[in-house]
């Protein structure tokens, strides 16, 4: 692991390393980050992405990778992530066809996600479920899809605090009930502009003195910052770097 739990999501920086994905890489080591989460390898094979890696001094902290990748080539998938020393993953994201509206769907959607999970542990990479806002509606019986998919899959929940926050969902309640299923923890906060916005780390409403505590109680090992709109990825990605790193050591969190 790296010297410090804290990864930046690369999703953050996508408008820079579509175009020059190694020299983006350069950048955030120069910021000062030590570890990222993929979002993609931007076509560059996985082994060469490990020399540029270590040549930074950057460790995978996870990688996000979608749904299509897992179900067309799970072996493929895994042996990238082990080549990149990547100890999580995390399903991104599903296409509205795939959200499942019925307790049905949703287990069947698990039994896929129980299936690949075992491949993956078998690798030694822990698999996981990063959630947006629609897994907060409920289904026919008045659950919601985050809790069937907490109740049907032995998936990590990775919990990005933003979409919680925003759908009106509490996240500490959120981290206490899947205690030791988050190792990772997307710290993206909500803007306090009333609009929907994200924000840098510490500067938008999420009450971060909570959150942080209740994650480090529940096992969280890694604390990735993310963007989705950033005014200027470099100038953002390293005040909320600051800013976490100033939060984490003012609550003892190591």
């Amino acid at each position: 692991m790296a010297t410090e739990p804290i990864a930046l999501q690369l999703y953050t920086a996508r408008s820079l390393t579509k175009d020059d994905f190694v020299g983006t890489l350069r950048k955030l080591a120069e910021i000062g980050y030590t570890a990222v989460e993929f979002a993609g390898y931007g076509g560059i094979p996985a082994a060469d992405m490990r020399r540029e890696l270590d040549g930074l001094g950057i460790t995978t902290a996870g990688a996000h990778v979608g749904y299509a990748l897992w179900n067309d080539n799970l072996q493929g998938t895994i042996d990238d992530l082990k080549t990149l020393g990547a100890e999580y993953a995390a399903i991104p994201w599903l296409e509205p066809a795939l959200r499942p509206t019925t307790r049905d769907q949703v287990a069947a959607l698990a039994e896929t996600f129980n299936r690949w999970s075992e491949a993956a542990r078998a690798a030694g990479i822990r698999l996981g479920y990063h959630n947006h806002d629609f897994e907060f509606h409920r289904v026919e019986d008045g659950a919601t899809v985050y809790e069937l998919l907490g109740e049907m899959t032995d998936l990590d929940l990775q919990l990005d605090v933003y979409w919680a926050q925003f759908i009106g969902a509490d996240p500490v309640a959120l981290i206490e009930r899947y205690a030791g299923r988050m190792p990772q923890l997307h710290v993206k906060d909500l803007a306090k502009d009333g609009k929907g916005a994200d924000a840098v780390f510490g500067e938008g409403q999420v009450d971060w003195d909570r959150v942080l505590p209740a994650a480090a109680k529940s096992g969280t090992r890694w604390y990735i910052v993310e963007q989705d709109t950033p005014h200027d990825v470099l100038a953002d990605s390293a005040a909320s770097l600051r800013n976490l790193r100033a939060k984490l050591s003012e609550l003892g969190i190591t």
